[in-house]
């Protein structure tokens, strides 16, 4: 967290400090905006930070939830912190839960985080309602007012921008501009690299054709490539993290206590001709060169 973006070593320790101050000042709901207000500008740069640095659309989602931190401390209405016990507490449980069960770090943190994030926004909603019926000036409700179009707003034009304008894993929208019209993915639009890429893959996959219905494994990143052919997947994830030894070893591990599961046949890319190889002469397997990989046999 404290590492997601450049200005967030900067950012985390004022919202520290600001925390720090207000948990010890017993008066603080009598003078909640000295509290807020900074609080609210500090989470506004992290907003700002992680929305111009990452441009993904997860990472919009955690900011507000350090601002939903102050709101218990300085609202005198029981809904807030009803809200902090019941969403944020749990939501940020869960979010831990999900980090350590990863290793995907921040992306798994920030994508965990939308539970807590729903909290937030209603607390962060509710008490600057709190803060603009206690004003006693038009001025001091107008800014409040705007400070919280600003917060809700800019959280939810970063979120339909980015959802509008970009693609995981690749440039934006407007690269997407090819159809695919056959295999599994037909109806999508994708870029030309990556239309390339998939009718090279269906055209390499035919060779598994005839093990349809067996059961089989795929030394590939490429995770569809069971969907291909109906088939039962032969390995502990469609996911193998990554084609090397290391999955060689946790594969055989795999099939010693889960001797059912032995592939009847091993397709893998050529591009891990290596890989296969090593798994061929652990599990007893030949094996025979295809166009675009490696098919191994018992």
């Amino acid at each position: 967290i404290l590492r997601a973006t450049p200005g967030s070593k900067f950012v985390y320790p004022l919202l520290a400090a600001l925390f720090i101050a207000c948990l010890a000042d017993r008066r603080r709901k009598d003078r909640p905006l000295g509290y807020f207000i900074p609080a609210a500008a500090c989470v506004l740069l992290l907003m700002l930070d992680h929305y111009f640095h990452w441009q993904y659309l997860n990472m919009t989602l955690w900011s507000i939830n350090a601002l939903a931190l102050f709101v218990p401390l300085l609202s005198k209405r029981k809904i807030c912190l009803h809200l902090f016990q019941l969403i944020w507490i749990p939501g940020m449980m869960y979010t831990f839960c999900l980090h350590l069960s990863s290793n995907q770090k921040f992306f798994a943190v920030c994508s965990a985080s939308i539970v807590a994030t729903l909290g937030s926004a209603m607390m962060v909603a509710v008490y600057m309602l709190e803060l603009v019926e206690a004003a006693d000036r038009n001025f001091v409700r107008r800014c409040l007012c705007g400070l919280l179009c600003v917060i809700v707003g800019f959280q939810l034009f970063s979120e339909a921008d980015l959802r509008w304008r970009k693609v995981f894993w690749e440039d934006g929208v407007e690269t997407q501009t090819v159809l695919l019209s056959e295999g599994i993915q037909a109806g999508l639009l994708v870029s030309e690299e990556k239309a390339d890429l998939y009718g090279t893959a269906l055209r390499n996959l035919e060779a598994m054709r005839p093990y349809a219905g067996k059961k089989l494994l795929y030394l590939s990143r490429n995770t569809w490539y069971y969907l291909v052919h109906d088939c039962e997947i032969a390995a502990y994830s469609a996911w193998l993290s990554g084609v090397d030894a290391n999955t060689v070893d946790r594969l055989e591990a795999y099939y010693a206590i889960n001797p059912d599961k032995m592939p009847d046949a091993v397709f893998a890319d050529a591009e891990h001709r290596e890989t296969a190889v090593l798994l061929c002469e652990r599990l007893g397997f030949r094996s025979r060169d295809v166009e675009g990989g490696v098919i191994l046999e018992k």
